[in-house]
């Protein structure tokens, strides 16, 4: 499976063609740069090292079970939406909830200031 420019100006084809007058499209998307980094054996699991985050493609993450992850950059994401003709009003980082640092301090602690 290759990720190119086409890939998401089909599926941008598809929104623009069934979205209404006026609606709104919220995305939920993974963060890029956690998609090229990996934990450092032997250091605690926020360590990570990185590898070539402008280099877009195929990664593979394990969440219970091996699954790929397409990568390109967020500059190359939002450049495809608008290239469609999508304006980007508002983005918002996320950050872990409140409620978060009662479950594990340490955590959320290094979370909330990493992106």
């Amino acid at each position: 499976m290759e990720v190119t420019k086409y890939n998401y100006l089909s599926v941008g084809y598809s929104i623009y063609r069934v979205l209404k007058d006026k609606g709104h499209l919220i995305i939920s998307e993974g963060n890029p740069v956690i998609d090229v980094s990996e934990p450092i054996e032997g250091k605690p699991k926020f360590y990570r090292k990185f590898s070539d985050y402008f280099k877009e493609d195929i990664r593979y993450r394990t969440w219970k079970v091996l699954m790929p992850v397409r990568h390109v950059t967020f500059e190359t994401f939002f450049k495809i939406l608008m290239e469609r003709g999508f304006a980007l009003y508002n983005y918002i980082d996320s950050n872990p909830i409140k409620s978060g640092r009662k479950v594990d301090p340490k955590a959320y602690s290094i979370a909330s200031k990493v992106p």
